[in-house]
Order: C-alpha cells, then sequence, then structure tokens
C-alpha cells in the first residue's frame, strides 16, 4: 500500500540516517528497522581516498568531505534529516572508571574529576559523556565516551553544510557493538568484537551483554596497504586491488578463489599462485601484529579479573579487512579462538537490487550501527552515550519536531472540524424530530382528513437505442448468410456482419444484435426491440 505524504514524513523522522566518514570511504545508510529485523530503504558510499591525498591542507580536507557528502545526499534519495556520525579511530575514546558503591549522581550532569583525568586531551578541548553501570563484585562502574572538541566540531560542520542534522556523535567501537546487539541480540557469552578499520582496529570485550574493556591500536587496512606498496612498488590504488583479488589466499593453495585452471592456462595457474604466495608473505608480518594485538588485549582484561574467570566464547571480526581471503582463518589460528565474521546486512532486505553488493559486506557494520541507533536505544535517548553538546541535543530535538508542526496542526483542525460536524448533525437531527412531532401533533388536532395523493403516471424511459429507426441502408455485400451491411445512421457510418453492428471505429455497438433474413436486415436490441429494414 503506498503511504501518504504525511505518513512518510512521520516515518522518516523515527529514522535517522548512518554516516560513515572514513579515512578511505564515505557511506550513509537509511535503515527501517523493527524487532531484530532491518529494510535497507536507501544506501550509498564513495571512495575518497584519492581526493584526500590530493587535499593540501586540513581545510582542503574538510571540503572533500563536505563537498562528496552533499552530493550523496542530494542525490541518494534519502529523506531523513538526523543523523549519526562516529569518530574515527583515536579521535574518540572508551574508557572506564570504579566507583564507590554510594554513588548517586547523574553521570552526564556530574563526571568526578577523577573520571575527566583519565582523557588524554587537553581539559578545556575535551567533550565528554559517561553511564554508570554495574560493574563485577557488586562494584558501581563508569563509562566514559571522550573526545577531541576540534574532532567534534569538525564532523559536526561537515554534517551541517551537508544539509543534515546532527544527533548523535559516538566512536566506531560502540557503533559496532550496537549493530551486532541489535541484529544478534545480547549475548550470555563473552566475546570480542574488533572492527579493522583502515587507519585503527578497535577492540571491544563484551561480558555478558555489556562492555566492559575497548582498546584501539594502529595495525589496521593501510597497515596491509602500505605493506603492499612497499614489496611490489604499486600505487595506493593498486595496492587495494591486490589485497581484494590476493588477500591471504596463499595461506592455502588448494583452493584459490580464482586460478588459470578455469581457462585452462596453466602459466596462468602458476602466476597466480606465485603472486598469492608472494602476497602472504607480504601481509603475514602484520596480520601477525594484528593477531597479537588482539590476544595482548584479550590477556590484559582477563588479567584484572583476578576473581573472576572470564572465558571468551568466540571473536567478532568487523570491517573491510575482515573480508580479506583468509584472514579470518589465520587471525582465529593464532589467537586459538573461533572467529565469526560480521556481516550486518546479510539477511536484511533490500529496495535496490544495486546495492545488493552490501548484503557481504563486513565494512558497513559501522554505519550499520550508526543507523539503528534510534532502533537500538528506543524512545529515550537519554539511555545512549552522546559527544554531542547538551544544548545542540535539544536544538537537534526542537528542529526535529519544527517540520511536524503543520502536519500535527492539519490533525488538530481536521479533528475539530469532524467534532463541530457531528455536533451540527445531532442538532439538526434532534430539530427534524422536534419540528416532526409538532407536526403530527397539529394534524392529529385539526382532524385533517387523509386525501390520497395523486397517482403519477408512470415515468416512460426514453430508449438508448432510439437512433436506429435513422437506419439508411447505403450497400450489401456478399450472399444473405454472410451479408455485410454498409449504413448510415444519423450521418454517421456503421457496418451490419457476423450478428453484430459496429461503428465507424470497428468497435461493436453493445446491446444490438444485426441478422439478414427475407431480403430484410433485422436488428434486435437488448430491451427487446425489433427494427426490420428492406434491403436494396
Amino acid at each position: 500500500m503506498k503511504k501518504s505524504a504525511a505518513a512518510r514524513f512521520l516515518i522518516a523522522q523515527t529514522q535517522i540516517l548512518g554516516v560513515d566518514l572514513g579515512s578511505s570511504t564515505i557511506k550513509v545508510l537509511q535503515v527501517r528497522a523493527s524487532r531484530n529485523r532491518m529494510f535497507v530503504r536507501n544506501f550509498a558510499q564513495r571512495h575518497i581516498r584519492q581526493l584526500l591525498e590530493e587535499a593540501m591542507t586540513d581545510a582542503d580536507r574538510h571540503e572533500v568531505y563536505v563537498k562528496t557528502l552533499t552530493e550523496m545526499i542530494h542525490t541518494g534519495g534519502f529523506d531523513a534529516k538526523g543523523c549519526a556520525v562516529a569518530l574515527l579511530g583515536n579521535q574518540a575514546l572508551v574508557k572506564f572508571a570504579k566507583l564507590p558503591r554510594t554513588y548517586k549522581l547523574d553521570a552526564r550532569r556530574d563526571i568526578p574529576d577523577e573520571a575527566k583525568s583519565l582523557s588524554p586531551f587537553e581539559p578545556d578541548q575535551t567533550e565528554m559523556d559517561a553511564q554508570v553501570m554495574d560493574g563485577d563484585n557488586g562494584s558501581l562502574e563508569m563509562k566514559l565516551l571522550m573526545a577531541d572538541k576540534r574532532s567534534v566540531d569538525d564532523a559536526t560542520d561537515i554534517l551541517k553544510r551537508a544539509g543534515l542534522r546532527p544527533e548523535l556523535i559516538i566512536n566506531e567501537s560502540i557503533a559496532v557493538e550496537q549493530a551486532y546487539e541489535y541484529l544478534h541480540g545480547r549475548s550470555e557469552e563473552s566475546i570480542v568484537i574488533v572492527n579493522i578499520g583502515a587507519s585503527t582496529t578497535s577492540t571491544n570485550i563484551v561480558e555478558n551483554g555489556v562492555s566492559r574493556a575497548v582498546r584501539v591500536f594502529n595495525i589496521a587496512g593501510d597497515a596491509f596497504t602500505r605493506a603492499i606498496e612497499r614489496d611490489f612498488g604499486v600505487s595506493t590504488v593498486e595496492a587495494e586491488t591486490f589485497k581484494e583479488e590476493y588477500g591471504l589466499s596463499g595461506y592455502r593453495l588448494s583452493s584459490p578463489t580464482r586460478t588459470g585452471a578455469e581457462t585452462g592456462n596453466e602459466a596462468a595457474v602458476q602466476i597466480y599462485n606465485e603472486t598469492a604466495v608472494r602476497m602472504y608473505g607480504v601481509l603475514k608480518g602484520p596480520v601477525k601484529d594484528l593477531a597479537l594485538e588482539i590476544r595482548r588485549t584479550i590477556d590484559a582484561y582477563q588479567s584484572k579479573r583476578i576473581n573472576t574467570r572470564v572465558n571468551i566464547a568466540k571473536i567478532v571480526l568487523a570491517g573491510g579487512s575482515a573480508d580479506m581471503k583468509c584472514l579470518p582463518e589465520i587471525v582465529g589460528a593464532e589467537i586459538g579462538l573461533p572467529i565469526e565474521v560480521f556481516r550486518p546486512l546479510e539477511n536484511a532486505r533490500m529496495r535496490h537490487a544495486d546495492i545488493a553488493i552490501a548484503k557481504v559486506s563486513s565494512a558497513l557494520a559501522v554505519v550499520t550501527g550508526l543507523a539503528l541507533a534510534n532502533a537500538a536505544q528506543g524512545s529515550d535517548p537519554k539511555l545512549r552515550l552522546n559527544l554531542l553538546g547538551k544544548k545542540a541535543q535539544r536544538a537537534a530535538a526542537v528542529k526535529r519536531l519544527t517540520p511536524g508542526i503543520p502536519v500535527i496542526l492539519t490533525l488538530i483542525l481536521a479533528a475539530a472540524a469532524f467534532a463541530v460536524y457531528k455536533v451540527h448533525k445531532k442538532l439538526v437531527a434532534e430539530e427534524e424530530l422536534q419540528a416532526t412531532m409538532v407536526a403530527t401533533t397539529t394534524r392529529k388536532a385539526h382532524k385533517k382528513p387523509f386525501v390520497p395523493p395523486k397517482p403519477q403516471a408512470p415515468r416512460v424511459i426514453p430508449s438508448p437505442f432510439a437512433f436506429l429507426k435513422r437506419t439508411m441502408i447505403s450497400g450489401v455485400l456478399g450472399t444473405e448468410r454472410d451479408a455485410i451491411v454498409m449504413l448510415s445512421i444519423g450521418g454517421k457510418s456503421y457496418t451490419a456482419r457476423a450478428g453484430k453492428l459496429f461503428d465507424e471505429n470497428d468497435e461493436e455497438v453493445q446491446g444490438v444484435a444485426s441478422r439478414v433474413a427475407g431480403g430484410k436486415l433485422v436488428m434486435t436490441t437488448a430491451r427487446r426491440e425489433t427494427f426490420e429494414f428492406p434491403l436494396p
């Protein structure tokens, strides 16, 4: 069923655009979510690595984001204006601080100085938000999200200049955790969510559905790309192509993704295999370093939980590099834990077939978590961490409601008009009833004799086939059995053939049957009228 403009507007106001301003790609996603299910309404992505490399200053790079995002929004058919964005890598960090059990204050209004001191940024240049949650052994713990104020301001400026309304600013690890929990439910096991971005990798240890430790390090997709550039002597774009084509398939040559054997070219097979082996030799060092950092994160967390044994059930890999061939297999072998690759849109319904490629991509974990921000947190934005200033949050809420005021006023006026109509109709009915009762009483008082109404002559409905009386036969073709009679009726041409009457456009005149018998043309109508005309 096609929705009205008002219905589409109200639906759009409850949705939020996920905007991933990556260091190599911008992604924008709009979804409709309900009960852990998703329908992808719109998706767009643009590669900007080369544009960023050509930019000379920070201001130029800023303009690249603004111009590209503006074009994506205008050409992508996105109808929501509210948006959520995640800051990259070390721009936004998550820290945890122990609190006394008696702590009662609202963390959003009062963050202890001891917690503020955990920020690596200048105190007057730090944006911070916090949540209080239950810790281990009956303690309280504060989860803090902190960022450099300049990074927050830059992201806000980019979104506003692109015509969007910033409503939520978080970091990548929170976005991925949010997407995974919404789509897979709250895990009762302890897992490690690893998001391998372009410049940084974030590891998030989630214990019984609660984030307990977040760490960011610099071994990520760009480290793999730079290694390929150095060894093969190719450009960044070519290195990215090599990485996508070969990955780490040299780790197990018995089943390469694509070989020359498909075309029967043994030389191509040998070249492919030699390149794959060389690629594995180039990348195995950075990949082992990546696995080592993940292992260190787990060991450091477990060493702090001396009184509680924490068994990690699995590692969830996300981010563009998680799709690299054989990477999950090698990382799992290095760490000794099961690996799951998180592809958030794998089971989502798509609006357009041209974005079906997104269904197999793990690079969309961040933007999916951002697009699900409202659905994941319900209707209460106070439940989520948000680096957007409180004043800006209130302004965004007002702007979100302001376009809806005409719609709301229209609905109120329509309801008021309907209520007035109902009251008016009731009053008219009461007046008519009272008038009827007065008339009845008056008639009985005067005892007027009943005068039956004069019978009216039955109304004669003119025949719709009266025009047939003006029939003139202008010619006859064929024998009596298959005769074709040409007629002129009221100055228009008709043809009687095969028992039917056809007008000058060769369209059948409904309700008229024709036949030739006894030298006459006989036409019978649906009203059982018969018209006879002698043939010349």
